[in-house]
């Protein structure tokens, strides 16, 4: 329970760094309160509850009092324990206790205790992780899976019918969407996925403890401020600093890094100053996208990227290419991200599309990273690239086939883990897989998407770092 208390804590704006305890000041304070005026039994009451909790100053305490007979029956086996947990907690004045106690143990009894330790910390452990997959058991609610099944089709990822059974297209589904995500892959209508997608769950009982995913968000950035404040302040022993490190890098996965999200189509939408026209007239259309297209005074193509050129005539000869290269339009985002990404890029009809190149790249002395190109109107043709300075070296991939919806809006997912598995789908549809682990590259800065064709509209474009993620 010691975690969840102190996400809750966080969440609602408590700070926990008065001391280095996990549980409200508030508990352990009312708990010393009444140690100082020495009602003993109350205290002990109070202690014992924080120190199941998980609390090592509570459990300090407690075992403090089990040595002292304070408000309790003395018992230095259980003292023992308690005071053993607490000294693993990083208490240090539980070790003096506990070194006094033992000279008057035999081995026999501290072995004893320990084994008490033992049981209680693997009890405890257990506790935490089921609280914590309940949020991930599979639901079979046929109105549930209904509004799951109705999400992934609206979002281009389901093609079967809405009919609330749990089969392998919706199986399947699922596992596209969450893998666009950059969460845990399983396949399965649960708790965790219904907060992922903004599916009201009001149908599903919901534990006190659990948090839903938008709180996981608060929680992750208000931890940081807080470990930031304690460091800055010095206000918290270091044991307490690193335990507080590791949880706000505990299940990663639930929180995948937003490097930006741009919504054109939003009214609302303003302009970053992150973007970078290369090449082509953009402009921004309320309730549309950006729209991008050729400028047609740009002459030869020799004029304009030439790399993209020569990916372009992997596809298609290269007179064609010379003639696509004329309505070439490209821009790029610049930002530091992760070598392990998702991209979601979503666009309007692709009708007029002769090639769209997505490069994720780290610029140094020469430009080095993955470019993604497809060619819709070519039988959907897919390739992968490393691209190092102007040379490019193809990625032996796996392309299927997928159907692209005709004068309808397209959502292009391109992903790559920390195992180096790069995927890539198209409307939910698996269009490439890559592994391409024998390349080490730490962080890109440089995002750039490139369109052959008459017209481009970008409607969202998202990336997630998913560095941690499974």
């Amino acid at each position: 329970m010691r975690i969840f208390i102190f996400l809750a804590a966080i969440i609602l704006g408590i700070s926990t760094l008065n001391g280095p305890t996990f549980v409200q000041a508030s508990s352990f304070d009312s708990a010393m309160n009444a140690y100082d005026r020495q009602d003993y039994y109350n205290a002990a009451s109070q202690f014992s509850k924080l120190a199941e909790q998980g609390d090592p100053h509570s459990q300090h305490m407690l075992g403090k009092m089990y040595a002292n007979g304070e408000g309790i029956a003395k018992n230095y086996k259980q003292a023992y324990k308690w005071l053993h947990l607490a000294e693993e907690g990083g208490v240090v004045s539980a070790t003096r206790i506990k070194k006094r106690i033992s000279k008057r143990m035999s081995t026999k009894k501290i072995n004893k205790a320990m084994r008490l330790a033992d049981t209680w910390r693997k009890n405890y452990n257990d506790s935490i992780s089921k609280q914590t997959d309940r949020n991930f058991v599979e639901i079979k609610d046929v109105r549930i899976v209904k509004e799951v099944q109705k999400k992934l089709k609206a979002l281009g990822y389901y093609f079967g019918g809405v009919d609330g059974l749990s089969g392998p297209g919706t199986s399947n589904a699922i596992m596209a969407y969450q893998h666009s995500q950059g969460v845990q892959k399983d396949g399965i209508v649960s708790e965790f996925l219904l907060e992922l997608m903004g599916i009201p769950s009001s149908t599903v009982q919901r534990p006190p403890s659990q948090l839903k995913n938008k709180e996981l968000s608060a929680f992750q950035k208000d931890l940081r401020a807080l470990i930031h404040k304690a460091k800055r302040l010095r206000s918290a022993e270091p044991w307490l600093i690193s335990s507080l490190e590791k949880l706000a890098s505990k299940n990663y996965s639930l929180w995948p890094r937003i490097v930006f999200r741009e919504n054109f189509k939003s009214v609302e939408y303003k302009q970053s100053d992150a973007w970078r026209v290369n090449n082509g007239n953009f402009r921004l259309e309320p309730k549309t996208g950006l729209v991008g297209v050729p400028n047609t005074s740009w002459g030869r193509h020799e004029n304009i990227n030439d790399l993209a050129v020569r990916l372009l005539e992997t596809f298609i000869n290269q007179r064609q290419a010379s003639t696509f290269a004329q309505n070439m339009v490209q821009i790029q985002h610049n930002q530091v991200f992760s070598n392990s990404f998702s991209l979601t890029v979503k666009t309007d009809s692709l009708q007029s599309t002769e090639g769209l190149l997505f490069s994720c790249t780290t610029k140094d002395d020469s430009t080095t990273g993955y470019q993604f190109a497809f060619h819709p109107g070519g039988g959907n043709q897919a390739r992968l690239f490393f691209i190092s300075g102007d040379s490019a070296r193809e990625i032996p991939s796996k392309v299927s086939q997928v159907n692209l919806a005709l004068n309808k809006p397209h959502t292009i997912v391109w992903t790559k883990d920390n195992n180096g598995t790069m995927i890539v789908t198209v409307d939910g549809q698996q269009l490439l897989t890559a592994d391409e682990s024998s390349t080490s590259l730490q962080n890109f800065n440089i995002l750039t998407l490139t369109h052959f064709g008459e017209k481009i509209i970008y409607q969202d474009i998202q990336l997630r770092d998913t560095m941690g993620s499974d």
